[in-house]
């Protein structure tokens, strides 16, 4: 009779494995760079935190020297994530149940990700786009903050200022950079917009930064914002490919209105 893996999912969302001693699988499962398990001694398995790519690792390795055993949780799971990942070709975080993983991670990824902890709050959601993790739309369900913490670059209409004054508190972002185009000193639309935009920034505690052009932009971000989280609020008459590509904000706001 052949040996079996046992591999199952606790509460905690860990995936853990528990098997017979087998010294060759040991020494191979132990030598890979990208193996983020662990050896519980108290329990005697190998643990490490739920994602695809993980439970993929293990199971590879696995097959090549025991039969494999899935717990009832993991079934549904490896079910969902096999009837999705011929139409996701991006790292995504999705559901299942009540369990959040990433579909189509790789080794550098998980590595990144591997204490992370994965859910639907704003702050996870702000995480995975950091890290150019998109969020399945089963997640978002037309939920604007969290449409918001999950996007790059998000569109907002002028009544939605307020509300996004108050997310940017809610992720612990200070510092914002206004587009050189609101800082031109022509008293125009844009400057009215601008005005508007600051006067609700300025009821909560941010950093604002309003160069007078492009020199002054790039020099203020090198500058002051080195190594620090920042927002870009952008016109809707900017390139929006040039800004994502030139502007290395972690979020760009584009006002559209």
């Amino acid at each position: 009779m052949s040996e079996v893996a046992h591999f199952f999912l606790d509460e905690g969302n860990l995936i853990k494995i528990r098997l017979p001693f087998n010294s060759k699988f040991i020494k191979h499962f132990r030598k890979n760079t990208y193996n983020t398990y662990v050896w519980n001694r108290q329990e005697k398995v190998y643990q490490t935190p739920f994602s695809t790519y993980a439970f993929k690792f293990a199971a590879k390795d696995c097959t090549k020297f025991f039969e494999i055993s899935y717990c009832d949780k993991l079934k549904p799971i490896i079910e969902f994530t096999d009837s999705i990942k011929d139409c996701i070709f991006e790292p995504t975080l999705v559901r299942s149940g009540n369990f959040y993983y990433i579909v189509g991670s790789n080794e550098s990824l998980h590595e990144q990700i591997k204490d992370m902890a994965l859910d639907d709050s704003m702050q996870s959601l702000y995480a995975c786009s950091l890290l150019g993790i998109k969020v399945h739309e089963d997640i978002l369900a037309n939920n604007l903050p969290k449409q918001f913490a999950a996007s790059r670059t998000f569109r907002i209409s002028k009544d939605m200022v307020p509300l996004v004054r108050d997310w940017l508190r809610m992720l612990e972002i200070q510092n914002i950079v206004m587009s050189p185009r609101f800082g031109s000193d022509v008293k125009n639309s844009l400057n009215i917009q601008a005005s508007y935009v600051i006067d609700q920034l300025n009821k909560a505690s941010f950093s604002i930064i309003i160069p007078k052009n492009r020199t002054q932009l790039h020099t203020n971000i090198r500058d002051n914002l080195a190594g620090k989280r920042f927002v870009y609020f952008s016109t809707k008459l900017e390139d929006q490919y040039e800004v994502a590509n030139n502007i290395n904000a972690d979020k760009v706001v584009v006002l559209d209105f």
